[in-house]
Order: C-alpha cells, then structure tokens, then sequence
C-alpha cells in the first residue's frame, strides 16, 4: 500500500506520465477533427502533433530540474536521455519514415503486371516536424509546472 501511495505521490513520474497522455489524447483530438473519423492507433502511435515522447522527457528534466537542481547527476542525466530521444524522434525516425513512403510505392506499383513482393504497407508517420517536437517540450515543462 505505501509504495502506491509513494508512486501516485512521485511528481517527476507523475509529470511524465501525465505529459504523454495529454500530448496523446490532443493528437487523437487533432487527428479525429482533420479526418472525421476516430482512429484508436493515435492513442498509443508515434509521430504527429504534439509529440509524446518530448512531452513525456520534457517534462521529466523540467520536474528533476525543480527537485534536485539544474546541477545535479539525476537532471544531467535526464537532459542527456532527453536530448537522445528527441533527436531520434527528428531524425532517425523521421528518416525511417521517409524510407516507408518509398517502400510503400514500390509495393503499389507493379512490374511488368507482377504482384508486389509485399502486400502489407508500412507505417510512414513515424518521426516527428520541428513543430510538433516544440510544441511537445512545450506541454511537457507547462505540465511539469503545474503539477508542483
């Protein structure tokens, strides 16, 4: 019972895991609104806007940031593990996705009327713009703040 009580009470767990659903469930929002049709993969997906994965590390190095000070080993920590995962989102994963399109019209179209050696398609959205990554840190630190 007292470590759930300790776990709900941790406002650097509390701050990061609250960034990502919010971040998530203003992308289902954006994606439902631009579609008009819900779909659930936004819930849980990667890519688009805001981007989880910042909210949730922003959030993080913001609330350590607060607790134990901008010079201390767990924020130098946080802020290292942060930058990794958002350099990831703008560029491994967003090149990743880049090669999905590719992948993707070379499965539709066909040679000399042959099937595609692959009929299923891969995901495209699956790194983040600049845009979408700022806005994550953005609601991620308003998060953080908030929650002290």
């Amino acid at each position: 019972m007292k470590f759930l009580q300790e776990l709900f009470l941790n406002k650097v767990l509390l701050s990061a895991v609250l960034s990502w659903i919010v971040a998530q469930s203003i992308k289902t929002l954006i994606a439902f609104i631009k579609t008009k049709h819900f779909d659930a993969k936004w819930i849980t997906g990667s890519g688009g806007m805001p981007s989880g994965h910042t909210a949730s590390v922003c959030a993080l190095t913001t609330e350590i940031a607060i607790i134990s000070g901008a010079d201390s080993v767990e924020f130098a920590l946080s802020f290292v593990l942060s930058a990794v995962v958002i350099y990831d989102s703008l560029n491994i994963r967003k090149a990743a996705g880049d090669h999905a399109k590719v992948l993707n019209k070379m499965i539709l179209s066909t040679l000399n009327g042959e099937e595609p050696l692959n009929s299923k398609l891969f995901r495209e959205l699956l790194g983040h713009k600049p845009i979408e990554v700022i806005a994550g840190a953005l609601l991620g630190i308003v998060i953080a703040l908030l929650v002290q």
